[in-house]
């Protein structure tokens, strides 16, 4: 009985390790090793909020909401209320061989994610925008946008909901 049990166990660590992020979804875990990783080196500027900060951060906009009495200001409390955690990572001045490194983790990274929609500016950079979409209830779960060009990676991870109420 124990040799069976520690066959089953071998056999399932094997294959967790294998085990692989599915198509189309977001390497959440990753992105943030990535962004903690680089946080402290020259040029790169990082701001994470948790759920602890973003629950305060939802609090103060529910309250400017009621004091403005704006009901878009409420539409937009609704679509945030999911995010668990936000991540800023700028790393625009930073050296060209420790952006393109960057860059090149990113891409690596985000290439089998769900590409949701990318738009160029007016010189060219894009602006890629990623995320797995909920067509039943019309959200977003873990929407990030990156911009090589720009060299800026925002994250909101959660579930944004309710997208459609913005139209």
């Amino acid at each position: 009985m124990k040799k069976t049990i520690i066959v089953i166990c071998l056999v399932m660590s094997v294959l967790a390790c294998h085990a692989r992020i599915g198509e189309g979804s977001v390497p959440k875990e990753r992105l943030i090793s990535l962004v903690n990783h680089y946080n402290g080196t020259d040029g790169v500027e990082v701001i994470q909020a948790g759920t602890l900060k973003t629950a305060a951060l939802k609090a103060l906009v529910s309250i400017a909401a009621k004091a403005d009495g704006d009901g878009r200001a409420n539409e937009l409390i609704k679509i945030i209320n999911g995010i668990k955690k936000v991540a800023i990572f700028d790393f625009s001045d930073c050296s060209e061989e420790k952006a393109e490194e960057i860059n090149r983790k990113l891409s690596k990274m985000l290439g089998p994610a769900e590409l949701l929609m990318e738009a160029k500016d007016d010189d060219g950079d894009a602006m890629r925008m990623y995320g797995i979409l909920n067509d039943s209830d019309s959200s977003i779960r873990d929407f990030v946008m990156y911009s090589p060009g720009e060299r800026t990676l925002i994250c909101f991870f959660g579930k944004i909901s309710r997208i459609d109420s913005l139209r």
